[in-house]
């Protein structure tokens, strides 16, 4: 869920407004994470702590993903100026201000680093925890399901979401002077930590603010932080995106079922959802049959239509499938193989028909014994991300592009 669902919204989005090359979107989602999740070897080999990370200092995060960003955001600026290009809000932010000042390439550097991880990552964990949400309580499926756009509700569930995401734990700053909050006194010069993951749970502030609410309002959570000049730039975009894709996703499922764990990764700035497994069940199309299920059908072919195959002692027929009132029927696979082959022949081309193979994958059970590879929401003939979770049949793809 998270793979094909929570990660691709974010910097598709983010790509068309700062105006990156589509074919980079991958890439640079892979140097958001190195730089968010730099406590996580999963996503960077330069782990904090566990790396000498002293020759990048001065990189955000301390990672030489910092320094990667760095390179691509002058790469890209010198290949705008040169055709240019004035598209996107990357050539707006170098503009001189209304008072004349320009940004630096130190500053505007450190502000494109920003828009790549912050811009993404937040806004791809509050999605995974909104999905894994509604895969573990029930009822919150039911109460978005059926409700026009323009609901209110849209706007309540997306901060509500938000806020039980929670994906920025906290932030460092240092005091500039003494003060006392709350019988504490801090010194100028301390470091001090503010854990917005813990305030979005605070009980003075929120009702129930272990359960999700999706008419929550007011909803004054920290996610965003709670104005003055470091509140979240991408706000407004980041609850647009999560409530529109809740939109879409609701309408596509009728239910949602926890398939697996959810997998939490080491990250310790950035709570992310690295994972969400869940069972996708299909609503009904009309003329679809889903629920009805197809109709009698018998398959009927001809003995002199039968010729031999590419391989020894075989031999190929297309059959035509006829309902039971002995019509064909126009959706038959097979009959729209058959139509296509006459297309082609009468073009004077002779199409090789091959026989059709089923293949089965075993996975190895713990005991060492060996059952049939778990896909929970695959069907017969099923495709896709949520048929192989594993990516299993990506996996064959690459093994033979490689051969």
């Amino acid at each position: 869920a998270v793979k094909h669902i929570a990660r691709q919204l974010p910097m598709r989005m983010l790509g068309r407004i700062i105006g990156t090359p589509d074919e980079d979107l991958d890439w640079l989602v892979a140097k958001g994470d190195a730089l968010i999740a730099n406590t996580d070897p999963d996503f960077t080999a330069h782990v904090l702590d566990k790396a000498d990370t002293d020759a990048y200092r001065l990189m955000p995060f301390r990672s030489p993903a910092g320094a990667d960003l760095f390179d691509y955001a002058q790469r890209l600026m010198q290949g705008k100026r040169e055709r240019n290009d004035t598209s996107g809000v990357l050539h707006l932010i170098t503009q001189p201000d209304s008072r004349g000042h320009v940004i630096s390439e130190s500053e505007f550097r450190n502000f494109f680093c920003l828009l790549v991880a912050a811009g993404n990552d937040t806004t791809r964990y509050s999605i995974a925890a909104g999905l894994h949400a509604l895969a573990h309580q029930p009822g919150l499926l039911a109460q978005l399901q059926g409700v026009p756009h323009e609901s209110p509700i849209w706007d309540t569930a997306a901060d509500e979401f938000i806020r039980w995401a929670s994906p920025a734990m906290y932030f460092r700053r240092t005091a500039m002077r003494d003060f006392e909050l709350h019988g504490k006194t801090v010194r100028a010069g301390d470091k001090v930590a503010l854990w917005f993951v813990s305030g979005n749970r605070d009980g003075d502030a929120f009702e129930r603010p272990f359960e999700v609410n999706l008419l929550r309002s007011p909803n004054r959570h920290l996610s965003f932080g709670q104005g003055g000049p470091h509140v979240c730039l991408g706000m407004w975009l980041a609850r647009l995106e999560v409530s529109v894709l809740l939109q879409e996703f609701v309408r596509r499922v009728r239910a949602i079922e926890a398939a697996g764990r959810n997998r939490d990764g080491g990250a310790r700035f950035c709570r992310g959802t690295f994972g969400v497994a869940f069972d996708k069940d299909l609503i009904p199309a009309p003329g679809a049959m889903v629920l009805e299920g197809l109709p009698d059908m018998e398959a009927t072919y001809r003995a002199e239509d039968a010729r031999p195959g590419w391989q020894a002692h075989t031999r190929v027929v297309m059959t035509d499938l006829l309902d039971n009132h002995g019509q064909p029927l126009p959706t038959c696979g097979r009959g729209a193989l058959k139509r296509a082959v006459a297309d082609w022949q009468a073009l004077g081309y002779e199409p090789m028909v091959g026989i059709e193979l089923e293949a089965y994958a075993l996975q190895i059970e713990p005991d060492g014994s060996l059952k049939p590879y778990d896909t929970p929401s695959s069907h017969v003939y099923a495709t896709g991300p949520f048929a192989d979770p594993r990516g299993f049949t990506d996996e064959i793809w690459a093994t033979a592009a490689a051969c």
